[in-house]
């Protein structure tokens, strides 16, 4: 299944569903690899949107310091930061504090 297929197939099951977080997850990593100012934006929405889905943090952060905006990316992780707290998932909230600590040795 190449790109546009997998576009295709996405929206069509987020028609179907469109408060499913991974759905949305899933065509905005899609999204992001064409455009990185359109793909930063996209993840932000998506942390608006679903602010409980986890996972999102991650790459939105990123999505940020790739972009250039190394505060942002900051603040981004340490609302996931809390976020992994309340869920006691401690994997993610490993990634998100190594990737905090990453970005303020980076400035």
């Amino acid at each position: 299944m190449d790109k546009n297929q997998r576009i295709e197939a996405l929206n069509a099951l987020i028609a179907e569903d469109p408060n499913d977080p991974f759905l949305q997850y899933g065509l905005v990593l899609e999204l992001a690899k064409a455009d990185s100012d359109f793909g930063m934006k996209r993840w932000l929405d998506l942390v608006d949107k679903f602010s409980d889905y986890l996972p999102s943090y991650q790459l939105a952060g990123q999505a940020c310091k790739d972009n250039g905006d190394n505060e942002k990316a900051i603040q981004i992780w340490r609302q996931g930061l809390e976020l992994a707290n309340y869920q006691s998932d401690f994997h993610a909230r490993k990634e998100l504090m190594s990737s905090i600590q990453n970005a303020m040795i980076e400035d």
